[in-house]
């Protein structure tokens, strides 16, 4: 083999080598890429879940219509009457907000339902409806001060400093920052949220007649939906982003007896 044969057969050894090694560190990126993008995807999804199924449930009293809620041995108007105010809707109802002016505007979402199915036969001594201000003298309904926020189970979610935070307890009523309340993260520190915003749509509807809109004195039924957008990159590498939306019915629609 002359000198020559032997510099092209190394050029193109060296070519093919070239080739194969820019193609296996090119796959190597790209694989590292799509699992960076799935991670993020699948923890983002996750969250999105998370929080529309706990959305879902705001408002759940845990008690049934034509039950004997003043324990009195009938099922009459005064039942119904209590039936009218939910305390996980009147006290706590659905109502955005932010933590500070430097998160984004609706982007926290507070509400609060009947996580442990409590009822007036758990109490003792048996007591008109939940939420009854147990440790009160007199006792006094839900829907009457004193209040008993303890009883009221309150959740929420909101963005804080990059993550998504869930709200679990506390006594902070409804604000976002919930002073004495309970937060705790729902993502992980490799994930940076910067965008997450709530929009309620809430529809009135007239009980009396559905023809006509709610009006002064007359009772509503408060139909509402709540589109939830949820955004975030991996900490650190800004390109790798995604972003999610999603429109949930809240099961339980609101009664008001009389509209404002």
């Amino acid at each position: 083999m002359s000198l020559i044969e032997l510099l092209i057969s190394m050029a193109i050894g060296l070519g093919v080598i070239t080739a194969a090694v820019s193609f296996y560190t090119n796959s190597l990126r790209l694989g590292g890429g799509n699992l960076r993008m799935g991670h993020l995807s699948g923890e983002l999804r996750a969250a999105m879940l998370y929080m529309t199924r706990e959305i879902r449930r705001a408002g759940y009293s845990g008690v049934e219509p034509g039950s004997d809620l003043n324990d009195d041995g009938t099922v009459d108007g005064a039942d119904l009457a209590l039936l009218q105010h939910n305390p996980f809707s009147d006290l706590h109802d659905l109502s955005t907000g932010r933590y500070d002016a430097d998160e984004p505007a609706d982007s926290c979402l507070l509400f609060s339902y009947n996580l442990d199915a409590e009822s007036e036969a758990a109490a003792s001594p048996p007591l008109p409806y939940i939420g009854i201000c147990e440790g009160c003298t007199p006792p006094a309904p839900y829907h009457l001060p004193p209040y008993d926020t303890g009883n009221m189970e309150l959740q929420g979610f909101r963005l804080h400093d990059g993550a998504l935070e869930r709200r679990n307890g506390g006594v902070g009523g409804l604000d976002c920052r919930g002073v004495g309340d309970q937060w705790q993260d729902v993502t992980s520190s490799e994930i940076e949220i910067d965008t997450l915003r709530f929009a309620i749509d809430d529809q009135a509807l007239n009980v009396r007649d559905p023809a006509l809109p709610c009006a002064t004195g007359l009772p509503c039924l408060h139909q509402r939906r709540v589109t939830v957008t949820l955004a975030g990159a991996l900490a650190g590498d800004p390109a790798t982003r995604v972003t999610l939306q999603e429109t949930l019915s809240i099961r339980n629609a609101k009664y008001v007896p009389s509209a404002p």
